[in-house]
């Protein structure tokens, strides 16, 4: 659960989660463009809030663009497939923003479905197995899925992480609100 300071519990509507989701991604573009730097680490743990904003910590598991991984990094839970599949693998990994952005995508569903993911009770899953179970939950079994708020850009971001078409994952989030507002202004 995401809190303030002294354990308050951050409740989210639908204008506050864009906000917020919109906060992280600056946070990921800016640490990708002018610092050269992955988190490799995005998860509901690695969030706080200061000043009713967002900030992601824990720095630790940062990856410099251009380096590899040699093994496992992240939380497992919210690791991107690629990363996940690399918990069995040997061989090095190159690490993208796509990687980041897929941790934050599997953290705000977390966040939308009132802190749960399809996957969660899969502990004795191998790693090919936890990979497998993200990829179906968010394809084939996305429909399914129960958010507790309606988030309508998780299903935009879904479809440029997801889909077979290459896209530009750093500007996902302006991509996604301005079809949510594009949405909003065609119902009034």
């Amino acid at each position: 659960m995401l809190t303030y300071p002294l354990g308050k519990p951050y409740l989210f509507d639908e204008s506050r989660f864009e906000k917020f989701a919109k906060e992280l991604n600056l946070a990921l573009v800016f640490a990708h463009t002018k610092a050269n730097l992955f988190h490799g680490d995005v998860s509901p743990k690695n969030i706080v809030m200061h000043h009713n904003k967002p900030v992601l910590i824990d720095w630790a598991y940062s990856i410099h663009q251009g380096n590899v991984l040699t093994g496992f990094t992240g939380t497992m839970t919210f690791a991107s497939i690629a990363v996940t599949r690399l918990r069995e693998q040997i061989e090095d990994y190159q690490y993208h923003a796509r990687d980041d952005f897929e941790s934050l995508f599997y953290t705000l569903l977390y966040f939308a479905s009132d802190n749960h993911l399809p996957w969660l009770n899969t502990a004795k899953f191998s790693p090919i197995e936890l990979a497998d179970a993200k990829r179906l939950a968010v394809t084939t079994n996305w429909e399914t899925t129960k958010l507790t708020i309606n988030i309508p850009f998780l299903d935009v971001m879904r479809d440029v992480l997801f889909s077979d078409e290459t896209k530009d994952v750093e500007s996902l989030f302006d991509d996604a609100i301005t079809d949510i507002k594009k949405r909003r202004d065609s119902i009034k």
